[in-house]
């Protein structure tokens, strides 16, 4: 496509409003920049992008920019386009620029669109305004008929939000922005509504990969060309010359019903040991696992290889409650299996029972420590006090313990609870005071960062008045 340039200096600097609408465009069916033809003229209607004046409807291929559209002169414009004012510089190959004013425009969605300065706003006409306390956003061009979408007033030549904000207030009920949906196919763009509970869902497409059905899926703004009419007979490339065959999990149409991998998942995919397959972007994949079981290694062929006892919580608030351990000798155990970056939490309380008076030694003794850590693959954090006020223990470990049930030194100088008096009216020499050690623990058990994967189970246990120190 040839486009005359006659001020070089000013074209460059609409540069950026050209590029502005190239990230923000809609999900059209666009091949080669050329838009939808109009169904009763045969040619392209207004908004559409062209290479020539005799392609449009309206006859007008005017120079927006760096862009050549189909345009008319306002008056009013048909929906979905807006009137604006455009100072043209380019034109078709061949043909002069259209003298400066009036012309209707598609409506991109740029009403809102943050911004730096006027060159980020969809078209020339289009001003950045300053809305204040830091918020800049793109207005539009309303200086023809003072005319605004729902949700935003002309003031000055430029649609500004009701409110003197972009947000979704109880003032801006029925306005519209711009919004997005993003995968691993692209992403289309759509628009969302301001309702009466905030901005409702976003109406953009799901991006998905390109079918033979004339529609751009993935929203990249390109037909593939096997998706085109090329010889003009109303039946595009792909379906005229599609054998139909079992539909097979590859990102294609094999069956020639317009949607890809579309089978019966254990058709495409075979059977999956203790679990379900799915094709998900062209490769068969595990889809879930039966109760009791973990795809650890994540390959396809053994499918779910590990049978396995649920046990623990996912995070530290939803901690599987273990129950209590008093220090009179008692001890619980249990395990599970982790994958690369999981973790587990546990909870138990530990009890320090009365010694009573002139007892021999406080028993108290908590400890968790793996009783079976396969591979070496497992550590552990352990925290006293909950999880919005953990008072930290040493971190990283295999074993810990905490007790109370040793002496050290003689007469006025013995510390720990041993030899210890009940009573704290008592002043015993060589004797110290029994307190209560009871605390609540969460013990954080997780696989070491690139650890051997397996299925076998670590074991935890954990004891309170069991060992000596």
């Amino acid at each position: 496509m040839l486009i005359r340039f006659l001020s070089i200096s000013l074209v460059l600097s609409l540069t950026g409003c050209a590029k502005s609408w190239s990230a923000h465009q809609s999900n059209t069916n666009k091949d080669s920049g050329v838009g939808p033809f109009d169904g009763t003229t045969g040619k392209l209607a207004t908004g559409e992008r062209c290479t020539a004046s005799s392609d449009c409807t309206s006859g007008l291929c005017l120079g927006v920019g760096t862009e050549l559209l189909c345009s008319e002169l306002c008056g009013p414009c048909p929906k979905p386009t807006y009137c604006s004012h455009v100072d043209p510089h380019t034109a078709p190959d061949g043909e002069e620029p259209a003298a400066s004013g009036f012309y209707c425009l598609p409506d991109r969605g740029g009403l809102c669109k943050p911004c730096g300065s006027d060159v980020n706003c969809t078209y020339p006409g289009d001003k950045c305004l300053d809305l204040g306390g830091g918020e800049k956003a793109c207005g539009r061009d309303c200086s023809y008929d003072q005319t605004c979408p729902v949700g935003y007033q002309c003031i000055g030549g430029q649609c500004h939000p009701n409110g003197g904000s972009c947000d979704c207030t109880t003032d801006r009920i029925g306005a519209t922005q711009r919004c997005e949906n993003s995968n691993d196919f692209g992403t289309c763009h759509g628009s969302q509504t301001c309702s009466t509970t905030g901005w409702e869902d976003c109406d953009a497409q799901e991006p998905g990969p390109e079918v033979c059905n004339g529609l751009d899926d993935d929203c990249d703004g390109v037909l593939p060309d096997d998706e085109k009419d090329t010889d003009g007979n109303g039946i595009i490339q792909c379906q005229e010359h599609c054998q139909p065959q079992p539909e097979q999990c590859n990102l294609k149409d094999d069956d020639c019903n317009s949607v890809v991998d579309d089978g019966d998942p254990v058709v495409m995919c075979g059977s999956v040991d203790h679990g379900l397959p799915a094709c998900v972007a062209g490769a068969c994949q595990i889809d879930r696992c039966d109760d009791g079981y973990r795809d650890l290694d994540e390959s396809f062929d053994n499918g779910c290889e590990c049978q396995i006892p649920p046990s623990g919580g996912t995070a530290c608030a939803a901690a599987e409650n273990l129950g209590s351990v008093d220090d009179s000798g008692q001890i619980l155990t249990v395990g599970t299996v982790l994958g690369q970056d999981e973790e587990v939490w546990y909870k138990v309380q530990s009890v320090d029972l009365p010694e009573g008076a002139n007892s021999t030694c406080d028993t108290f003794h908590f400890r968790a420590q793996f009783t079976s850590n396969p591979d070496d693959s497992y550590l552990m954090d352990v925290f006293s006090g909950d999880c919005t006020q953990q008072a930290v223990c040493p971190q990283s470990m295999t074993d810990f313990s905490w007790y109370t049930n040793f002496r050290q030194g003689s007469g006025s100088s013995a510390i720990g609870e041993c030899d210890c008096l009940d009573d704290p009216t008592q002043n015993g020499e060589g004797y110290n005071q029994c307190q209560d050690n009871s605390a609540t623990y969460l013990i954080r058990v997780y696989k070491i960062p690139n650890g051997t994967v397996s299925c076998q189970a670590f074991q935890l246990e954990v004891s309170n008045g069991v060992y000596s120190p």
